[in-house]
């Protein structure tokens, strides 16, 4: 005999809620420098555990976003500043010139007063990072008033409003495409906001070629030039400018750093010269040296000097300045240029600092470069910026600005032939207007310091899948500025000389989770001059920036958890899972997902008695989303069709066909009783009366008949043939 068997078909439903990742839908780049966040200050220091911030305004509108803040947006928490450096400011020390000429107040390095001049190098570096770079990624609960912002989960970290911490509002998107040619930046650092680029791909990121995301030349802020510098020469030929002091006379600004800018430098009377704060440029020394290059995290393990990495080319010019400083290098940013020269001289072996070279001698007096900085999982920072060259004529150039910090974090693939940048600025020139004297004319121009480069910024991609070899990211060092000299014929004498050039800036940080993209973290090159008076050593002094450095230290995770079907009162056990780097908490279900109602914890929840569709919400603290899980309250399935039935006889058996199911959650599963209720083996069945049952995937199920086969006394069923087709 035939054997008949049930065919089945299996339905799969998908459930999809946007309550949080993903929230913000599709979206494509496609035009250049595109602005996607929208940013705020914190108005209030804030501390560990606290579930709500104060900040200058919470509707956060603007860039991507139209609408306000609201529940479930994610932000990003981050203080770009607040570091304490190693400066003595206290007594403030005067400086008095014995032909009475005031020069102060001056800083020196902590316990340095009388032989600072010997320890330059340590004004500057940091004594304390305090807050500056902690970073945290939250979820809006909900927003109160103008000004509080409500969180998820309490705060990690403490900040410290003085440090200028910025709240960054991020697109939560589910896939990102960066068409080619395109671009996403984020505003420009503006000392209280700003510098940073955030993203949140829930599914695949698409960086076209030439698409980018670019940070780069949004960090801190460059020194700027002013016109106040002493004329030359200083005095004695072995004069060493200040490190650091309150008077413009006596050098240019310095790049702005983790330790803060005008505002906090001036506090400790160390706007101006040469000493680095930080990772900042220090500024051009007294008169028309170049500004030192900005940086990011270095190397601190190796000795800072403030010296750069001096282009090898020039051994012989850099070893008449020292002997062996060819083929040395300092971590951090380039040293700026030697300060004026008015007299031809042959730079091959007449070193800086002889009155031979006229004008303030080619003295030692570059901006240094920046101070390393410490790589640390829990901080980011925005490359340092460049200081300013210093100048009499109008004629220097600011310093560069550093890189800013791209944050990504990506759910899916990152996929294409784009970039992810965070560069730094090249300093800007001297003559930074590029002008060309006329042949016959007294105009003179590019006769000053040019400024410092930028640092290299930060990139930090948090990616669940390994990112190409076809992406780019890059955190580069800018270059530093160039002299571009341009005399006339009757220009004042003399028609030629030579000053400095700005040095290069520090290549910045790369942090990934996983994958092989090409990474580029070089230093800058130096500045050059363009006078005629040094044909062998055109950059004069001026040094390049240190490489930057990158690790794979990103932590990922996720959270595991699949959506279930139901029959109308029953119960099921929704089960999760975290894959990656979790933070340390537990996981917990809520019945809401921005409410504190809390239906359970562990990697495990059995849900009540449920007649309705109902979605649970699975998160952990600290965190940054909730992921639903949605459990179907499924239909039962439905029994159609005429049954045909087929009476047993000595010769065949009997059979009950017709019968087609529908509807409910498939896979079905088929069980026949006899009218005394018992479950039959459908071999060897004996005649009788039969009842159809039909249970789905969800536990739900339908009965149909009984239907009554008839027999004789001859051969007992051997198939209770039912053919089942579902739908």
């Amino acid at each position: 005999m035939k054997k008949h068997c049930l065919s089945l078909f299996i339905v799969f439903s998908t459930f999809i809620t946007l309550a949080q990742r993903g929230k913000d839908g599709n979206y494509t780049v496609s035009t250049a420098n595109a602005v996607l966040n929208s940013y705020t200050a914190l108005n209030a220091n804030a501390t560990t555990g606290q579930t709500s911030i104060t900040v200058l305004s919470n509707s956060m509108v603007g860039g991507f976003f139209a609408t306000t803040l609201a529940p479930g947006d994610l932000i990003l928490i981050i203080q770009m500043q607040g570091a304490n450096l190693n400066v003595d400011t206290y007594p403030a020390n005067e400086y008095v010139t014995s032909g009475g000429l005031y020069w102060g107040p001056f800083t020196t390095p902590i316990g340095h007063l009388n032989d600072w001049n010997q320890n330059i190098p340590l004004w500057g570096e940091i004594f304390s990072y305090n807050n500056a770079g902690k970073y945290e990624l939250a979820e809006v609960k909900s927003v109160a008033g103008a000004n509080t912002v409500n969180l998820m989960c309490p705060l990690v970290n403490n900040y410290t409003m003085a440090g200028h911490v910025q709240v960054v509002r991020i697109p939560r998107f589910i896939n990102l495409t960066i068409n080619s040619n395109a671009s996403a930046v984020p505003n420009n650092w503006n000392g209280t906001t700003g510098g940073v680029i955030s993203l949140e791909v829930n599914g695949n990121l698409i960086l076209n070629a030439n698409g980018k995301i670019s940070a780069s030349s949004t960090g801190f802020r460059g020194g700027v030039t002013e016109d106040q510098t002493l004329g030359a020469p200083p005095g004695n030929v072995n004069d060493i400018g200040f490190c650091a002091s309150h008077v413009a006379t006596q050098g240019a600004e310095k790049g702005e750093s983790i330790a803060g800018f005008y505002t906090e430098y001036d506090l400790i009377y160390s706007r101006y010269c040469k000493g680095a704060p930080a990772n900042g440029g220090g500024g051009g020394g007294n008169h028309n040296a170049g500004g030192g290059g900005g940086c990011n995290v270095g190397n601190t393990v190796q000795t800072y000097t403030g010296k750069g990495v001096p282009n090898p080319t020039y051994n012989v010019n850099w070893n008449v300045e020292l002997a062996g400083m060819g083929g040395t290098s300092s971590p951090g940013g380039g040293r700026g240029g030697y300060s004026g020269l008015t007299v031809d001289q042959n730079e091959n072996t007449v070193g800086p600092n002889a009155t031979s070279w006229g004008g303030d001698y080619r003295r030692k007096e570059g901006g240094l470069g920046g101070h390393p900085l410490l790589q640390d999982n829990t901080r980011i920072f925005a490359g340092g910026g460049g200081g300013a060259g210093d100048q009499n004529q109008s004629q220097g150039g600011n310093g560069g600005r550093g890189g800013g910090i791209a944050f990504i974090k990506v759910y899916g693939n990152i996929s294409g032939a784009g970039s992810i940048e965070a560069n730094g600025a090249n300093g800007i020139n001297a003559n930074p207007n590029g002008q060309t004297a006329a042949q016959a004319s007294a105009q003179k121009y590019g006769n000053d310091g040019a400024g410092g480069a930028g640092g290299g910024g930060s990139i930090y991609i948090s990616n669940a899948n390994p990112i190409p070899n076809t992406i780019t990211l890059s955190a580069i060092g800018g270059n530093g500025g160039n002299q571009v000299f341009s005399a006339g014929l009757f220009a004042s004498q003399p028609t030629m000389e030579a000053d400095g050039p700005g040095g290069g800036g520090g290549g910045g940080y790369i942090s990934i989770s996983s994958g092989t993209p090409n990474q580029v973290l070089t230093g800058g090159a130096s500045g050059v001059t363009n006078s005629t008076y040094l044909p062998n050593f055109p950059p004069n002094g001026a040094t390049g920036g240190a490489s930057g450095t990158t690790n794979s230290n990103t932590s990922f995770y996720d959270i595991l958890a699949a959506n279930d079907t139901l029959c109308a009162g029953g119960s099921v056990t929704l089960t999760a899972s975290t894959i990656g780097n979790p933070p340390v908490g537990n996981l917990t279900w809520y019945t809401s997902p921005f409410g504190n109602t809390i239906a359970g914890t562990g990697n495990s929840f059995t849900t009540p008695n449920l007649n309705t569709t109902t979605t649970y919400y699975i998160g952990i603290c600290p965190g940054s989303f909730r992921k639903p899980v949605t459990v179907v309250i499924g239909a039962s399935p439905v029994i159609s069709g005429v049954p045909v039935i087929t009476n047993a006889t000595c010769a065949v058996a009997g059979s009950i066909t017709g019968l087609t199911v529908t509807g409910g959650t498939q896979p079905y599963s088929y069980s026949w009783t006899n009218n005394g209720g018992n479950a039959l083996n459908v071999t060897n069945a004996p005649a009788g009366s039969y009842a159809l049952t039909v249970s789905d995937a969800a536990g739900c199920s339908s009965n149909s008949g009984p239907y009554t086969i008839q027999g004789t006394a001859g051969p007992i069923l051997t198939v209770l043939n039912a053919v089942v087709n579902p739908a």
